[in-house]
């Protein structure tokens, strides 16, 4: 009990609690930066996605308006037709046989 009983002891226990806190609020501070951090790039991320998609959907509907007004132009010429599905069709299988 004589260890107990010399006020440096408990001073030296506090001071070594405090360090073993100090420490690990330190990591927990640097977690929480870490997360911070990693969570705004996904926000930037997410937001640089969202626009690459708005822009191919509008892309994609320009197309498809300029696809239905030419075959709504050409709607009497079998020809036009044909080729376009054709075409169609060999994209399509390429696409399946080689991806």
């Amino acid at each position: 009990m004589a260890v107990y009983d010399n006020p440096n002891t408990y001073e030296q226990q506090n001071d070594e609690s405090l360090n073993r806190l100090f420490n690990k609020v330190r990591s927990l501070r640097e977690v929480t930066v870490n997360i911070h951090e990693d969570a705004d790039q996904q926000r930037g991320l997410i937001g640089e996605t969202s626009n690459t998609f708005d822009q191919l959907g509008a892309s994609l509907t320009f197309t498809a308006k300029q696809f239905a007004h030419k075959v709504t132009n050409y709607a009497g010429s079998h020809r036009v037709t044909t080729g376009i599905v054709g075409s169609l069709v060999v994209l399509w299988a390429l696409w399946f046989f080689f991806f």
